[in-house]
């Protein structure tokens, strides 16, 4: 008999064991807000912690719920700091989260207003894709923060480097952000990959919490007219005299001088016109001497350089212009949001 019931006890308690280890997380959560809506608070604690702790995978909705309800539940036992510690966590998961006062009374969303304004958080909200035409439209995310501070953001390369300041200053409940597609220097942003970086900071101005979310950036150009290209060379004038030039007029001042100085003069009248002929000479040589010097090598020749001032403007406008014309011909920025990747998180 004895044995009997040993053996039906053992079989109970396989059959009790059975669903209970078949619970997800997802079904330990909904007892522990049963556990707590029947104000067993222990039991509430001890199921939402399971649940928060075998499922690393939850839904970040279901994780939000389990841990407010997790939260009210410490405050509820006595322990506020281990309330105020997971209603931090909350919040650095879900900056935009705000306490339901139908569900949760008032000294629990007072706890939870008070731990809000300690956290230094944002979260970006925009949509997976989104495409938008430059000069028309442009990507516009949602910023939703926790609290009133400073944040900064920026348009990144995949290396870090910044490409686009888009916003620096304070933040209340929330912020619309504009991006139109251009770098700082007002060129249309390259095809590649991007971040959305958004920092916290606190009153120092030290970055306390990063949230940093991955663009695919796709450009499709429909130039209506070619580009014009570098200028060529070819069309320019030169700006400085070349060594021909200014050694042809020296050497040929030097032998013209030494010609009239050679030249033969009749006897009787050699006396008269040494004197002459030597000034003369003296006056061509000179004279081919100044020439060198004007057209000395590597002078600038100003006339050229006024004129290729003038080839490079109309080069330029040139340039801008077609610019323009395919900018109204239409440039689509395509942009693709991935997961965002939070760096200094507060706990």
């Amino acid at each position: 008999m004895i044995g009997i019931r040993v053996l039906a006890a053992v079989i109970v308690a396989c059959t009790a064991a059975g669903p209970a280890a078949a619970q997800t997380a997802d079904d330990l959560i909904a007892a522990g807000v049963r556990a707590y809506d029947n104000l067993d608070f222990d039991v509430a604690a001890g199921l939402l912690r399971r649940g928060l702790a075998s499922g690393p995978a939850l839904d970040p909705p279901v994780r939000v719920r389990a841990l407010a309800y997790l939260a009210a539940t410490e405050v509820f036992r006595g322990n506020s700091d281990s309330g105020s510690a997971v209603f931090g966590r909350l919040i650095s998961l879900d900056p935009r989260h705000r306490i339901d006062q139908l569900v949760f009374p008032p000294e629990i969303s007072s706890v939870f207003d008070a731990v809000r304004r300690t956290i230094l958080a944002v979260a970006p909200v925009l949509p997976d894709s989104s495409t938008f035409r430059i000069g028309e439209s442009g990507l516009t995310p949602w910023l939703y923060s926790s609290s009133f501070h400073e944040i900064r953001v920026e348009l990144q390369g995949a290396d870090g480097s910044m490409m686009r300041l888009l916003y620096a200053g304070l933040i209340g409940d929330s912020l619309r952000i504009d991006w139109d597609g251009r770098t700082d220097d007002g060129s249309i942003v390259e095809q590649g990959q991007y971040v959305l970086a958004v920092a916290s900071r606190d009153e120092t101005g030290t970055t306390v919490r990063m949230v940093r979310v991955p663009l695919a950036v796709e450009v499709d150009r429909r130039d209506s007219i070619p580009h014009p290209g570098a200028l060529p060379d070819s069309l320019l004038l030169p700006e400085r005299r070349t060594a021909g030039p200014g050694i042809e007029a020296l050497v040929g001042g030097i032998l013209l001088g030494a010609v009239v100085v050679a030249l033969p003069v009749a006897p009787e009248r050699s006396g008269e016109l040494s004197k002459g002929r030597f000034a003369v000479g003296a006056a061509i040589s000179l004279a081919g001497i100044a020439g060198f010097f004007e057209k000395r090598p590597g002078r600038e020749i100003a006339v050229n350089i006024s004129a290729n001032d003038s080839i490079r403007q109309a080069w330029r406008m040139q340039v801008i212009q077609v610019e323009r014309q395919n900018a109204r011909s239409g440039v689509d920025i395509t942009v693709r949001a991935g997961s965002p990747q939070v760096m200094g998180r507060q706990q």
